[in-house]
């Protein structure tokens, strides 16, 4: 979770906790929620598909922030065909924002959790630029996916705050358009 209290020690900076415990049985978690009084928080349950090259770890929990960003990101779904997809993204990614990737490279934490349409990664946007920047971003994967044939439903639902604006998204690419048995995933059923 990440949550603001304006009366904590630096109040822009939120609260970050992280544990790759079920948070029912997290006592560290019950002993912070009875103390802290957030004014906002984003919370997120990582949930993976059992497999052999999927691996929960401290560095790869949602939500996520870059240091010194002023901007925090959960994202729930399943980016399909992200392997395919990924180099001809790399060139919208800012240089400086790689070094805030402290998560290992796994399948499902491989997806850059920032972006690249903030005018400004470490400031505070305002609703509109954050709203703008959600849009941007899921415009760009739209074309990506054009160009790369891949049209199989894809969940992409994203969650962003400053502490201050929440902006939220319950978007699926090409929703509907399943592939065939062998390549479902839980999250694709109803």
């Amino acid at each position: 979770m990440a949550a603001w209290d304006p009366y904590s020690v630096r109040a822009d900076d939120p609260l970050v906790y992280r544990a790759t415990t079920l948070p029912a049985f997290d006592q560290n978690l019950r002993n912070l929620a009875v103390k802290v009084a957030p004014t906002c928080l984003i919370a997120h349950v990582r949930g993976v598909t059992h497999s052999d090259q999927e691996m929960i770890a401290q560095t790869n929990l949602h939500p996520f922030r870059f240091q010194d960003a002023g901007t925090v990101l959960a994202h729930n779904g399943h980016l399909r065909e992200f392997v395919r997809m990924r180099y001809e993204l790399v060139p919208h990614i800012r240089p400086e924002l790689p070094r805030g990737f402290r998560r290992p490279r796994t399948r499902s934490g491989s997806t850059p959790s920032c972006s690249p349409e903030l005018e400004d990664p470490n400031g505070r946007p305002d609703a509109r630029e954050l709203a703008d920047a959600a849009v941007s971003a899921l415009r760009l994967l739209r074309q990506v996916r054009a160009r790369h044939g891949i049209d199989t439903s894809s969940p992409v639902n994203l969650c962003l705050t400053t502490g201050q604006p929440l902006i939220a998204t319950r978007f699926s690419f090409d929703y509907g358009w399943y592939p065939n048995e062998e390549a479902l995933l839980e999250t694709d059923l109803p």
